[in-house]
């Protein structure tokens, strides 16, 4: 009975990883299988959620990950140019995309074989690196089409913003308590950003720390809603991204 959404799951990872090649060859393509990949999401998460959902709207909730992934990984491609990044980013990519599609199948249609967490996890793994690729992306841009920094900004708060909001959502975090903290930890964002744009650092690395730094803010949010927030998750989490950051400016190329 659930067949062709079984098949599915497996369907979206080889086609997403297929879409990165093509692109990589023909890159004027980007301009028709993004779109398609993106229409063929939506259809996707509709079909593997099925008619049964007791909120309709959570349907698009979910596609924001994902969606956001595309959108951002295809602007990165663009702008790198070692083919090994490349061809790791799509292998990355595919394999996160059925990682998340496979949590949701199981979560909705083989519920007891559902770990605890496995869907919010993977969510968070396929948004961290959306917050790379989409700090890397934007600021990318900035430096080789010179794109106004006030433009950038605008679009870094939109994607921000959707990536923080999908990740309180899919915690089962209400928005009544949750919409403050996607404020403020935009904002925050925003001006790392604006703050990183005027160093003299690769894009990439800037990128990095911006993701470094979402997946920083979201997890002590997270804790703080679910009650899990303590002083040793406090240290534990400033030390680790103190050290991710450390190392990442610390081994950058400056120019």
């Amino acid at each position: 009975m659930h067949a062709p959404r079984r098949v599915l799951t497996f369907l979206l990872p080889v086609l997403t990883f297929l879409a990165f090649e093509a692109v990589f060859r023909r890159p004027a393509w980007v301009l028709w299988i993004l779109p398609v990949l993106l229409i063929i999401l939506l259809a996707a998460i509709f079909f593997i959620l099925g008619r049964g959902l007791k909120t309709p709207s959570s349907r698009w909730n979910f596609c924001i990950g994902p969606a956001v992934f595309y959108l951002c990984a295809f602007a990165t491609v663009f702008l790198i140019e070692e083919a090994f990044a490349r061809h790791a980013l799509a292998v990355a990519g595919a394999i996160l995309i059925g990682l998340f599609f496979e949590s949701i199948y199981t979560y909705i249609w083989e519920h007891e074989w559902y770990e605890a967490y496995s869907l919010e996890n993977i969510s968070g793994y396929l948004n961290s690196i959306s917050a790379f690729l989409a700090g890397s992306a934007f600021l990318g841009m900035e430096v080789f089409l010179q794109v106004p920094r006030w433009m950038m900004l605008e679009f870094v708060v939109l994607v921000y913003g959707l990536l923080t909001w999908q990740a309180f959502w899919i915690a089962r975090i209400p928005w009544s308590s949750g919409k403050y903290f996607v404020a403020v930890i935009t904002l925050i964002l925003a001006e790392f950003f604006f703050a990183f744009s005027t160093l003299p650092a690769h894009y990439l690395i800037s990128g990095a720390a911006l993701g470094v730094l979402w997946y920083t803010f979201i997890s002590l949010s997270r804790a703080h809603h679910l009650g899990f927030l303590t002083r040793g998750v406090v240290v534990r989490h400033l030390v680790l991204s103190g050290l991710l950051l450390a190392a990442l400016f610390g081994s950058a190329r400056w120019f």
